[in-house]
């Protein structure tokens, strides 16, 4: 899957999505977004993070445990990207995965109700998810044929979170509780 991205941030917002974090080269300076310890409880093992990139206002970061065989997560933040009155799902979707068809961003943005979920043709499967931060939405990505990667994208206040990990059968679980601990966090 390719994807042209025109500018800096959405580009970084989408790598999000669209690389393994694996293959992301982690550096040795230590996440600003969130402390080992908050996201080692809430995933459940002890992990440790580190700075990918950081670009303007964007930060990614990458959280891995020792052990090759457990899931590396994802998680960046970009600040003050909304302003008064705007965010929501749709701008979620559309901050995050820029050449989705405007199809689904206007069914995505007509969700009333949390849980209804919104396939696309194509590559990626939505739900807007309740209970994190001021909007959220749960988004199932395919990057190449049979290789999935689970992402939550969050808004809180002006802010935009990337939450990712590879599929797997508690990813989704997994992502809520990396996302609800890091968001009741203070703002910086």
């Amino acid at each position: 899957m390719s994807q042209r991205l025109d500018r800096v941030g959405l580009a970084a917002g989408a790598l999000m999505l669209l690389t393994p974090v694996g293959l992301v080269a982690a550096q040795s300076t230590a996440c600003p977004i969130a402390a080992d310890s908050t996201v080692s409880q809430a995933v459940g093992a002890t992990v440790a993070g580190s700075v990918d990139v950081t670009i303007d206002n964007m930060t990614i970061c990458s959280f891995k445990a020792g052990s090759s065989a457990s899931p590396a997560f994802g998680v960046s933040r970009e600040m003050n990207v909304f302003g008064p009155a705007e965010g929501g799902p749709a701008a979620l979707a559309q901050r995050y995965l820029p050449n989705l068809p405007d199809a689904a961003r206007a069914e995505i943005d007509a969700l009333s109700q949390a849980g209804i979920p919104v396939a696309t043709p194509g590559d990626h499967q939505f739900e807007v998810v309740s209970g994190v931060g001021d909007s959220a939405l749960w988004v199932q990505t395919e990057l190449v044929a049979g290789f999935f990667k689970d992402s939550l994208l969050v808004q809180r206040g002006a802010d935009a979170f990337s939450f990712d990990v590879d599929d797997s059968p508690d990813a989704r679980a997994a992502l809520t509780a990396l996302a609800q601990a890091v968001v009741a966090q203070p703002a910086p």
